[in-house]
Protein backbone atom coordinates (compact mmCIF):
# COMPACT_ATOMS: atom_id res chain seq x y z
CA UNK A 1 0.00 0.00 0.00
CA UNK A 2 3.17 2.64 0.65
CA UNK A 3 4.31 1.23 -2.84
CA UNK A 4 1.36 2.06 -4.40
CA UNK A 5 1.03 5.85 -2.45
CA UNK A 6 4.59 6.50 -3.06
CA UNK A 7 4.23 5.28 -6.78
CA UNK A 8 1.10 8.22 -7.41
CA UNK A 9 2.96 11.12 -5.46
CA UNK A 10 6.30 10.19 -8.14
CA UNK A 11 4.33 10.45 -11.01
CA UNK A 12 2.60 13.32 -9.68
CA UNK A 13 5.56 15.74 -8.64
CA UNK A 14 6.86 14.04 -12.36
CA UNK A 15 3.82 15.97 -14.68
CA UNK A 16 4.40 19.34 -12.29
CA UNK A 17 7.59 19.00 -13.12
CA UNK A 18 7.21 18.34 -16.51
CA UNK A 19 4.30 20.82 -16.57
CA UNK A 20 6.34 24.24 -15.19
CA UNK A 21 9.00 22.83 -17.47
CA UNK A 22 6.45 23.59 -20.56
CA UNK A 23 4.96 27.12 -18.87
CA UNK A 24 7.74 27.98 -18.04
CA UNK A 25 9.60 28.07 -21.44
CA UNK A 26 9.23 31.58 -22.81
CA UNK A 27 10.28 32.49 -27.06
CA UNK A 28 12.73 34.93 -26.71
CA UNK A 29 11.06 36.79 -29.82
CA UNK A 30 7.78 36.52 -31.90
CA UNK A 31 7.54 37.72 -35.69
CA UNK A 32 3.88 38.79 -36.69
CA UNK A 33 3.23 37.19 -40.46
CA UNK A 34 0.35 39.20 -41.33
CA UNK A 35 -2.08 37.84 -38.67
CA UNK A 36 -0.24 35.02 -37.87
CA UNK A 37 2.62 34.77 -34.90
CA UNK A 38 5.41 32.89 -34.88
CA UNK A 39 7.77 32.34 -31.60
CA UNK A 40 11.24 31.84 -31.97
CA UNK A 41 12.98 29.82 -28.86
CA UNK A 42 16.87 29.66 -28.08
CA UNK A 43 16.19 25.86 -27.83
CA UNK A 44 14.44 25.56 -30.94
CA UNK A 45 14.71 22.94 -32.97
CA UNK A 46 17.35 22.03 -35.69
CA UNK A 47 15.89 22.04 -38.90
CA UNK A 48 19.40 20.91 -40.40
CA UNK A 49 21.96 19.65 -37.71
CA UNK A 50 24.62 19.94 -40.38
CA UNK A 51 24.07 23.88 -40.68
CA UNK A 52 25.14 24.52 -37.43
CA UNK A 53 28.57 26.42 -37.23
CA UNK A 54 31.27 27.28 -34.56
CA UNK A 55 29.37 30.56 -34.40
CA UNK A 56 26.07 28.92 -33.18
CA UNK A 57 27.62 26.25 -31.21
CA UNK A 58 26.05 26.39 -27.16
CA UNK A 59 25.53 30.45 -27.83
CA UNK A 60 22.21 31.92 -27.64
CA UNK A 61 20.37 33.94 -30.21
CA UNK A 62 21.47 37.41 -28.45
CA UNK A 63 25.30 36.58 -28.57
CA UNK A 64 24.76 35.33 -32.03
CA UNK A 65 23.20 38.67 -32.58
CA UNK A 66 25.96 40.78 -30.67
CA UNK A 67 28.77 38.99 -32.73
CA UNK A 68 26.68 39.57 -36.66
CA UNK A 69 26.53 43.16 -35.75
CA UNK A 70 30.18 43.15 -34.08
CA UNK A 71 31.49 42.14 -36.78
CA UNK A 72 29.76 43.09 -39.62
CA UNK A 73 28.54 39.74 -40.58
CA UNK A 74 26.06 39.21 -43.78
CA UNK A 75 25.46 36.05 -43.71
CA UNK A 76 22.38 35.61 -41.71
CA UNK A 77 21.63 31.86 -42.69
CA UNK A 78 25.06 30.96 -41.47
CA UNK A 79 24.64 32.77 -37.85
CA UNK A 80 20.70 31.84 -37.40
CA UNK A 81 20.15 28.87 -39.78
CA UNK A 82 16.84 28.00 -37.59
CA UNK A 83 15.84 31.52 -38.13
CA UNK A 84 16.28 31.57 -41.76
CA UNK A 85 14.28 28.38 -42.49
CA UNK A 86 11.24 29.46 -40.36
CA UNK A 87 11.31 32.90 -42.75
CA UNK A 88 12.25 30.49 -45.22
CA UNK A 89 8.99 28.68 -44.67
CA UNK A 90 6.78 31.59 -43.84
CA UNK A 91 7.65 33.59 -47.37
CA UNK A 92 6.43 30.78 -48.78
CA UNK A 93 2.91 30.61 -47.58
CA UNK A 94 2.69 34.69 -47.49
CA UNK A 95 4.40 35.88 -50.75
CA UNK A 96 2.09 36.08 -53.67
CA UNK A 97 3.89 35.82 -57.36
CA UNK A 98 2.41 39.04 -59.54
CA UNK A 99 -0.29 37.98 -62.47
CA UNK A 100 0.46 39.33 -65.41
CA UNK A 101 -2.95 39.02 -66.78
CA UNK A 102 -4.78 36.96 -69.32
CA UNK A 103 -4.32 37.82 -73.02
CA UNK A 104 -7.38 38.28 -75.32
CA UNK A 105 -7.04 37.61 -78.88
CA UNK A 106 -9.81 39.55 -80.88
CA UNK A 107 -8.53 38.71 -84.71
CA UNK A 108 -9.42 41.17 -87.56
CA UNK A 109 -9.63 44.01 -84.79
CA UNK A 110 -7.44 46.63 -84.92
CA UNK A 111 -6.41 46.20 -81.65
CA UNK A 112 -5.80 41.90 -82.06
CA UNK A 113 -4.87 41.59 -77.96
CA UNK A 114 -5.30 43.04 -74.52
CA UNK A 115 -4.61 42.12 -71.36
CA UNK A 116 -7.16 41.94 -68.45
CA UNK A 117 -7.24 40.09 -64.64
CA UNK A 118 -3.29 41.49 -63.86
CA UNK A 119 -2.54 41.81 -59.95
CA UNK A 120 0.40 42.92 -58.52
CA UNK A 121 2.16 40.66 -56.15
CA UNK A 122 3.77 40.82 -52.81
CA UNK A 123 7.09 39.84 -51.32
CA UNK A 124 8.80 39.79 -47.64
CA UNK A 125 11.04 42.31 -47.21
CA UNK A 126 13.66 39.69 -45.88
CA UNK A 127 16.21 42.54 -45.74
CA UNK A 128 14.23 44.71 -43.47
CA UNK A 129 12.95 42.08 -41.45
CA UNK A 130 16.43 40.29 -41.00
CA UNK A 131 17.97 43.61 -39.87
CA UNK A 132 14.89 44.21 -37.72
CA UNK A 133 15.34 40.49 -35.65
CA UNK A 134 19.11 41.43 -34.92
CA UNK A 135 17.78 44.75 -33.69
CA UNK A 136 15.42 42.85 -31.37
CA UNK A 137 17.44 40.23 -30.53
CA UNK A 138 19.95 42.75 -28.95
CA UNK A 139 17.43 45.15 -27.23
CA UNK A 140 15.51 42.75 -25.51
CA UNK A 141 12.25 43.68 -27.61
CA UNK A 142 9.64 40.61 -27.94
CA UNK A 143 7.49 41.53 -31.04
CA UNK A 144 8.40 42.36 -34.62
CA UNK A 145 6.30 42.27 -37.70
CA UNK A 146 7.16 41.35 -41.01
CA UNK A 147 7.07 43.81 -43.49
CA UNK A 148 6.19 43.29 -47.33
CA UNK A 149 6.92 45.20 -50.69
CA UNK A 150 4.40 45.23 -53.36
CA UNK A 151 5.44 43.75 -56.91
CA UNK A 152 3.97 44.99 -59.58
CA UNK A 153 2.73 43.45 -62.35
CA UNK A 154 4.03 44.02 -66.33
CA UNK A 155 2.15 46.41 -67.97
CA UNK A 156 -0.08 45.82 -71.08
CA UNK A 157 2.73 47.29 -73.36
CA UNK A 158 5.37 45.18 -71.90
CA UNK A 159 3.13 41.93 -71.97
CA UNK A 160 2.07 42.27 -75.36
CA UNK A 161 5.57 43.59 -77.07
CA UNK A 162 6.62 39.77 -76.91
CA UNK A 163 3.64 38.54 -79.62
CA UNK A 164 4.97 39.18 -83.10
CA UNK A 165 3.39 38.16 -86.37
CA UNK A 166 5.40 35.13 -87.63
CA UNK A 167 3.86 34.44 -90.64
CA UNK A 168 1.34 35.49 -93.41
CA UNK A 169 0.06 33.38 -95.90
CA UNK A 170 -3.06 33.75 -98.93
CA UNK A 171 -4.02 31.68 -101.54
CA UNK A 172 -6.53 32.63 -104.76
CA UNK A 173 -9.91 31.03 -105.53
CA UNK A 174 -12.75 31.48 -108.21
CA UNK A 175 -15.14 33.84 -106.01
CA UNK A 176 -17.53 33.21 -108.30
CA UNK A 177 -17.79 29.95 -107.22
CA UNK A 178 -20.14 30.46 -104.44
CA UNK A 179 -20.78 27.06 -103.02
CA UNK A 180 -16.57 26.54 -102.99
CA UNK A 181 -15.53 29.76 -101.80
CA UNK A 182 -18.49 29.36 -98.62
CA UNK A 183 -16.65 25.90 -97.88
CA UNK A 184 -13.55 27.57 -97.73
CA UNK A 185 -14.31 30.39 -95.40
CA UNK A 186 -16.58 28.10 -92.82
CA UNK A 187 -13.73 26.15 -92.92
CA UNK A 188 -11.12 28.81 -91.78
CA UNK A 189 -14.01 30.48 -89.59
CA UNK A 190 -13.13 27.42 -87.16
CA UNK A 191 -9.47 28.16 -86.73
CA UNK A 192 -10.16 32.20 -86.64
CA UNK A 193 -9.27 33.02 -82.99
CA UNK A 194 -7.70 29.70 -82.22
CA UNK A 195 -5.19 30.57 -79.12
CA UNK A 196 -2.75 27.07 -79.19
CA UNK A 197 -0.81 26.68 -75.94
CA UNK A 198 2.96 25.82 -76.22
CA UNK A 199 3.40 21.94 -76.63
CA UNK A 200 0.02 21.73 -77.89
CA UNK A 201 -0.89 19.36 -80.70
CA UNK A 202 -3.81 20.40 -83.55
CA UNK A 203 -5.56 18.33 -85.23
CA UNK A 204 -7.64 20.24 -88.83
CA UNK A 205 -10.16 17.47 -88.93
CA UNK A 206 -10.94 17.90 -85.03
CA UNK A 207 -11.15 21.55 -85.32
CA UNK A 208 -13.06 21.64 -88.23
CA UNK A 209 -15.26 18.83 -87.79
CA UNK A 210 -17.35 16.46 -90.43
CA UNK A 211 -17.96 18.01 -93.35
CA UNK A 212 -21.68 17.70 -94.10
CA UNK A 213 -24.49 19.97 -94.89
CA UNK A 214 -25.79 19.25 -91.88
CA UNK A 215 -23.11 21.12 -90.26
CA UNK A 216 -23.51 24.03 -93.38
CA UNK A 217 -20.89 22.86 -95.68
CA UNK A 218 -22.42 23.15 -99.92
CA UNK A 219 -21.77 20.77 -102.92
CA UNK A 220 -18.46 21.81 -104.75
CA UNK A 221 -16.01 19.68 -106.64
CA UNK A 222 -13.70 17.20 -104.87
CA UNK A 223 -11.19 14.36 -106.06
CA UNK A 224 -12.19 11.15 -105.52
CA UNK A 225 -10.17 8.03 -107.66
CA UNK A 226 -8.10 10.55 -109.56
CA UNK A 227 -11.14 12.50 -110.71
CA UNK A 228 -12.82 15.74 -110.14
CA UNK A 229 -16.76 15.15 -109.12
CA UNK A 230 -18.93 16.80 -107.29
CA UNK A 231 -19.25 16.11 -103.80
CA UNK A 232 -19.72 18.17 -100.19
CA UNK A 233 -16.84 20.36 -98.45
CA UNK A 234 -15.55 20.86 -101.77
CA UNK A 235 -12.67 23.65 -101.19
CA UNK A 236 -11.99 22.74 -97.65
CA UNK A 237 -8.71 21.07 -98.78
CA UNK A 238 -7.76 25.10 -100.00
CA UNK A 239 -8.10 25.89 -96.13
CA UNK A 240 -6.29 23.41 -94.60
CA UNK A 241 -3.33 23.87 -97.41
CA UNK A 242 -3.43 28.22 -96.95
CA UNK A 243 -3.27 26.79 -93.11
CA UNK A 244 -0.15 24.68 -94.15
CA UNK A 245 1.64 27.25 -95.63
CA UNK A 246 1.26 29.60 -93.05
CA UNK A 247 2.54 27.39 -90.02
CA UNK A 248 5.51 26.28 -92.22
CA UNK A 249 6.31 29.92 -92.70
CA UNK A 250 6.04 30.45 -88.97
CA UNK A 251 8.26 27.30 -88.02
CA UNK A 252 5.39 25.41 -86.44
CA UNK A 253 5.87 21.59 -86.65
CA UNK A 254 3.89 20.14 -89.26
CA UNK A 255 3.21 16.24 -87.53
CA UNK A 256 0.94 15.01 -90.65
CA UNK A 257 0.31 15.79 -94.05
CA UNK A 258 -0.78 14.66 -96.88
CA UNK A 259 -0.57 15.48 -100.86
CA UNK A 260 -3.34 15.15 -103.54
CA UNK A 261 -3.87 12.95 -105.73
CA UNK A 262 -4.18 15.17 -108.66
CA UNK A 263 -1.59 18.37 -108.85
CA UNK A 264 -3.77 21.53 -107.84
CA UNK A 265 -3.66 25.34 -109.32
CA UNK A 266 -3.25 27.57 -105.96
CA UNK A 267 -0.57 26.62 -104.91
CA UNK A 268 3.40 25.25 -106.23
CA UNK A 269 3.38 21.53 -106.45
CA UNK A 270 4.27 19.90 -102.93
CA UNK A 271 2.76 22.53 -101.25
CA UNK A 272 -0.45 21.60 -100.46
CA UNK A 273 -2.39 19.64 -97.53
CA UNK A 274 -4.93 17.21 -98.48
CA UNK A 275 -7.42 16.48 -95.74
CA UNK A 276 -10.19 13.81 -96.06
CA UNK A 277 -12.29 11.74 -93.52
CA UNK A 278 -9.06 8.97 -93.64
CA UNK A 279 -6.12 11.85 -94.22
CA UNK A 280 -5.61 14.84 -91.73
CA UNK A 281 -3.09 18.17 -90.93
CA UNK A 282 -1.33 17.82 -87.52
CA UNK A 283 0.95 20.13 -85.93
CA UNK A 284 2.49 21.13 -83.03
CA UNK A 285 3.42 24.24 -81.01
CA UNK A 286 7.04 23.88 -80.07
CA UNK A 287 7.58 27.43 -80.07
CA UNK A 288 7.70 27.88 -76.44
CA UNK A 289 4.88 30.21 -75.86
CA UNK A 290 1.27 30.02 -77.29
CA UNK A 291 0.89 31.06 -80.94
CA UNK A 292 -2.93 32.69 -82.06
CA UNK A 293 -4.09 31.95 -85.59
CA UNK A 294 -6.59 34.79 -88.00
CA UNK A 295 -8.31 32.43 -90.17
CA UNK A 296 -10.56 34.23 -92.95
CA UNK A 297 -11.73 35.22 -96.39
CA UNK A 298 -11.91 38.52 -98.66
CA UNK A 299 -13.33 38.41 -102.07
CA UNK A 300 -11.87 35.72 -104.12
CA UNK A 301 -8.55 35.26 -101.41
CA UNK A 302 -7.94 32.80 -98.41
CA UNK A 303 -5.96 34.16 -96.09
CA UNK A 304 -4.23 32.37 -92.28
CA UNK A 305 -2.13 34.69 -90.36
CA UNK A 306 -0.14 33.35 -87.09
CA UNK A 307 0.97 35.39 -84.19
CA UNK A 308 3.23 34.15 -81.39
CA UNK A 309 6.75 34.88 -79.59
CA UNK A 310 9.31 36.68 -81.63
CA UNK A 311 11.54 33.86 -84.44
CA UNK A 312 14.59 34.40 -82.79
CA UNK A 313 17.52 35.42 -84.45
CA UNK A 314 16.15 36.90 -87.54
CA UNK A 315 15.36 33.47 -88.75
CA UNK A 316 13.14 33.00 -92.14
CA UNK A 317 11.65 29.97 -92.89
CA UNK A 318 10.73 29.24 -96.31
CA UNK A 319 9.13 26.49 -99.06
CA UNK A 320 10.54 24.83 -101.43
CA UNK A 321 9.90 21.67 -103.62
CA UNK A 322 12.49 19.61 -106.11
CA UNK A 323 9.87 18.28 -108.58
CA UNK A 324 10.35 15.66 -111.50
CA UNK A 325 7.49 15.66 -114.39
CA UNK A 326 6.86 12.27 -115.40
CA UNK A 327 6.09 11.03 -119.72
CA UNK A 328 2.34 11.94 -119.98
CA UNK A 329 -0.16 8.81 -120.18
CA UNK A 330 -2.14 8.39 -123.45
CA UNK A 331 -5.52 7.06 -123.35
CA UNK A 332 -7.86 6.07 -126.73
CA UNK A 333 -11.06 7.58 -126.90
CA UNK A 334 -13.78 4.97 -125.37
CA UNK A 335 -16.11 5.64 -129.04
CA UNK A 336 -13.14 3.69 -130.97
CA UNK A 337 -14.49 0.66 -132.00
CA UNK A 338 -12.37 -2.22 -131.27
CA UNK A 339 -11.73 -2.69 -134.75
CA UNK A 340 -9.55 0.28 -135.47
CA UNK A 341 -7.91 0.33 -132.20
CA UNK A 342 -6.16 -3.30 -133.61
CA UNK A 343 -5.58 -2.26 -136.86
CA UNK A 344 -3.74 1.37 -135.33
CA UNK A 345 -1.43 -0.97 -133.16
CA UNK A 346 -0.58 -3.28 -136.01
CA UNK A 347 0.11 -0.71 -138.38
CA UNK A 348 0.45 2.74 -136.36
CA UNK A 349 1.63 5.04 -139.01
CA UNK A 350 -1.46 3.86 -140.93
CA UNK A 351 -3.74 6.29 -138.61
CA UNK A 352 -3.68 9.75 -137.86
CA UNK A 353 -3.90 10.43 -133.81
CA UNK A 354 -6.16 13.47 -132.63
CA UNK A 355 -5.78 14.82 -129.08
CA UNK A 356 -9.33 15.35 -127.84
CA UNK A 357 -8.60 15.95 -124.09
CA UNK A 358 -5.01 16.88 -123.14
CA UNK A 359 -3.81 15.24 -120.14
CA UNK A 360 -1.41 16.40 -117.09
CA UNK A 361 1.69 14.18 -116.74
CA UNK A 362 2.26 12.51 -113.16
CA UNK A 363 4.92 14.13 -111.21
CA UNK A 364 6.60 13.83 -107.92
CA UNK A 365 7.79 16.60 -105.48
CA UNK A 366 9.89 16.73 -102.93
CA UNK A 367 8.84 19.31 -100.50
CA UNK A 368 11.46 21.02 -98.03
CA UNK A 369 11.62 23.57 -95.20
CA UNK A 370 14.56 25.85 -95.93
CA UNK A 371 15.72 28.14 -92.83
CA UNK A 372 17.88 30.81 -93.00
CA UNK A 373 19.33 33.31 -91.02
CA UNK A 374 19.19 36.85 -92.83
CA UNK A 375 20.43 35.38 -96.33
CA UNK A 376 22.40 32.64 -95.16
CA UNK A 377 20.71 29.01 -95.87
CA UNK A 378 21.25 27.30 -92.32
CA UNK A 379 19.18 23.92 -92.41
CA UNK A 380 17.03 22.52 -95.12
CA UNK A 381 14.78 19.52 -93.67
CA UNK A 382 12.85 17.25 -95.84
CA UNK A 383 8.83 18.00 -95.38
CA UNK A 384 6.87 15.09 -97.43
CA UNK A 385 7.51 13.42 -100.70
CA UNK A 386 4.18 13.86 -102.61
CA UNK A 387 3.05 11.93 -105.64
CA UNK A 388 0.68 12.67 -108.61
CA UNK A 389 -0.77 10.42 -110.67
CA UNK A 390 -1.59 13.34 -113.30
CA UNK A 391 -4.52 12.66 -116.16
CA UNK A 392 -4.23 10.87 -119.44
CA UNK A 393 -4.35 12.51 -122.33
CA UNK A 394 -7.65 11.61 -124.77
CA UNK A 395 -7.10 10.98 -128.37
CA UNK A 396 -9.31 9.30 -131.29
CA UNK A 397 -7.81 7.88 -134.10
CA UNK A 398 -8.81 8.13 -138.06
CA UNK A 399 -7.05 6.28 -141.33
CA UNK A 400 -4.79 8.13 -143.72
CA UNK A 401 -5.94 8.71 -147.11
CA UNK A 402 -4.15 7.03 -149.82
CA UNK A 403 -1.28 8.94 -151.55
CA UNK A 404 -0.64 7.16 -154.78
CA UNK A 405 -2.86 8.84 -157.32
CA UNK A 406 -5.49 6.61 -159.55
CA UNK A 407 -4.11 4.70 -162.56
CA UNK A 408 -4.27 5.69 -166.41
CA UNK A 409 -4.09 4.09 -169.99
CA UNK A 410 -0.57 6.68 -169.87
CA UNK A 411 0.51 5.33 -166.48
CA UNK A 412 -0.33 1.96 -167.80
CA UNK A 413 1.80 2.31 -171.20
CA UNK A 414 4.61 4.37 -169.69
CA UNK A 415 3.53 7.89 -171.21
CA UNK A 416 3.85 10.79 -169.53
CA UNK A 417 0.68 12.68 -168.43
CA UNK A 418 -1.08 15.68 -170.53
CA UNK A 419 -1.10 19.01 -168.62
Amino acid sequence: MKKAVFGVILAVAVFLNFGFAQISREAVLTIKFDGEFVEIFDDAAWFNAESKSEFTKNKSLKTRAKEFQERNETDFKKYFPEIAQIIAKKSAETEVAPYDGHIMFYPRNEERFAVVNAKNGRKLNEKQLTEDIIGALISGSKLISAEFENVPHKTEAKVLSAIKQRSNYSTHFDGGNESRAHNIALALSKFNGLVVANGETVSFNNVVGARNEARGFKQAKIIVDGEFVDGVGGGVCQASTTLFGALLRAGVDIVESHNHSLEIGYVPLGHDAMVSSAADLKFKNTSGAPIYIEAYTITNRAFVKIYGAKIADNLKFKIAAENEVKKIKSKPDENLDKETLKKAKTNPTDFNRTILKHGVPPKTAKTYLEIYSGEKLIQRKLIRKSNYIGTPEIYSLSEKPTDEPAPTIGNLLGAPDSE
